[in-house]
């Protein structure tokens, strides 16, 4: 009975790790230029229902970056008017993927970091050394979950 209950605590114990959720602040980035971008891929468009001036629509984009080895992750902000055209970067953010790392209990060097896919206009996937996360923004935040 002991090593039932012992196995159970520790079962708990880890599904309830692997489903943690984190909050980490996104930084304002006041970058011209990337040196070396490894990735750069756009989310779907969020059309406005009321265009604001001329913009008509927004959407995020991941930009994962190498200096030497390690990766570097931006958020991007783009606007865009009439049928795509005219697209700015709106705002630059920084994840801290050294506090990503920290957090989730990751080991070895903030690299290998791969893009997997949007999950909707806010939430994408990463892939970290064979691991998954989700990762949802929000204005100056964003919540990453690891999926396995």
């Amino acid at each position: 009975m002991r090593h039932f209950i012992l196995t159970l605590i520790f079962m708990t114990t880890f599904s309830l790790a692997n489903s943690q959720a984190i909050e980490l602040e996104l930084k304002p980035v006041n970058k011209d230029y990337y040196v070396w971008i490894t990735s750069l891929i756009e989310g779907p468009a969020n059309w406005l229902n009321e265009p604001h001036g001329e913009i008509e629509g927004t959407a995020y984009r991941t930009c994962i970056t190498t200096s030497e080895i390690y990766n570097s992750l931006y958020l991007e902000e783009v606007t865009f008017g009439t049928e795509g055209c005219c697209k700015r970067i709106s705002s630059k953010k920084k994840l801290d993927l050294y506090e990503l790392f920290i957090k989730f209990g990751l080991t070895g060097e903030v690299a290998n970091v791969e893009f997997s896919k949007w999950v909707n206009n806010t939430t994408f996937e990463l892939k970290i050394h064979s691991q998954v996360f989700s990762i949802s923004i929000q204005q100056n935040k964003a919540t990453i979950k690891q999926m396995n």
